[in-house]
C-alpha cells in the first residue's frame, strides 16, 4: 500500500490534514524531503531512503536491497521465537534490529524484549537496549516540539501555551527541556517585543534563558545561550 504524505508551501491544506501529516512526521522522524519509509503489514520500517540519482531501475535495485534486510529481520526474529534461552533469545533480537540498524529506533517492543530478557546484561543487551528506548523517548519529545512549532506559525502567543502545557505535562529533561525553554524564551520575547528586535529582552526573557542553559550546558545549544547571555550583559 502506499501512502504519500505531502508538506507543500503554497497549497492549501484542512487543519486536519496538517494535523495528521505533523503526526505521522514526529512519530517517523522525518527531518528532509523526499523521506521513503518501507514498512512491512504490521507497520514496522525496514527501511528508510530518500532520492537516489541513477533514474527508475537503479532505485528498484536500492530498494531491492531492503527486502534483503527485512528477510534478514525477519530470519533472526524467527530464530528468537525458537530460542530456549533467554540470553539467545536476546542475542537474536538483537540480530534482527542489527539487519534494519537504520530503522531500528522504531521498535521500542522489541527493546524491551531483550532488556527482560537479557535481565542482568550478561551479553551487554539491556544496556544498549535501555539506552535506544531513551533515545527513542528523545527523538518522540523532540517531534512534538516540532509539531508545536508548525502548526502555530506567527501566532506566537499561542505557541507559547502549547510550550509550556508540553513542559509541564511531559517533564522533558536534558536538551530536550532546553530546546523547549529556549524555544518559550524566543516567542516570549516576540510577543513583548511586538516584533521589534531591537528591544530589550526583559527579565523574564533573560531568567527563562538562564534556565534553558542549565538544563544542558555542554550542549550545542546550551554553549549558544550561553554566549547570547554574556552578549545582554
Amino acid at each position: 500500500v502506499f501512502v504519500a504524505l505531502d508538506f507543500p508551501r503554497r497549497k492549501q491544506q484542512s487543519a486536519e490534514q496538517k494535523a495528521y501529516n505533523r503526526k505521522l512526521q514526529a512519530k517517523y522522524g522525518v527531518r528532509g524531503f523526499p523521506t521513503i519509509l518501507l514498512m512491512d503489514s504490521q507497520g514496522r520500517p525496514f527501511g528508510k531512503t530518500g532520492y537516489k540519482r541513477g533514474g527508475p531501475e537503479a532505485y528498484l535495485k536500492h530498494l531491492a536491497t531492503f527486502q534483503e534486510k527485512r528477510a534478514a529481520r525477519d530470519a533472526a526474529f524467527k530464530e528468537a521465537e525458537a530460542a530456549t534461552d533467554n540470553v539467545a533469545k536476546a542475542q537474536a533480537y538483537a540480530k534482527g534490529l542489527a539487519a534494519v540498524a537504520s530503522v531500528s529506533h522504531h521498535y521500542a517492543g522489541i527493546h524491551k524484549k531483550i532488556i527482560s530478557l537479557d535481565s542482568e546484561n550478561k551479553a551487554g543487551l539491556k544496556a544498549k537496549s535501555e539506552a535506544i528506548l531513551k533515545r527513542i523517548a528523545m527523538q518522540a519529545q523532540t517531534g512534538e516540539l516540532r509539531a508545536i512549532i508548525q502548526k502555530h506559525g506567527k501566532d506566537f502567543a499561542a505557541m507559547k501555551t502549547d510550550l509550556e502545557k508540553f513542559v509541564s505535562e511531559k517533564n522533558p529533561t536534558g536538551e530536550v527541556k532546553q530546546q523547549a525553554l529556549y524555544y518559550i524564551a524566543m516567542v516570549t520575547f516576540r510577543v513583548e517585543s511586538g516584533g521589534d528586535r531591537k528591544k530589550k529582552p526583559s527579565a523574564a526573557v533573560v531568567e527563562k534563558l538562564k534556565e534553558a542553559m542549565q538544563a544542558a550546558p555542554n550542549s550545542r545549544m546550551g554553549k549558544g545561550i550561553a554566549r547570547m547571555l554574556k552578549q545582554l550583559g
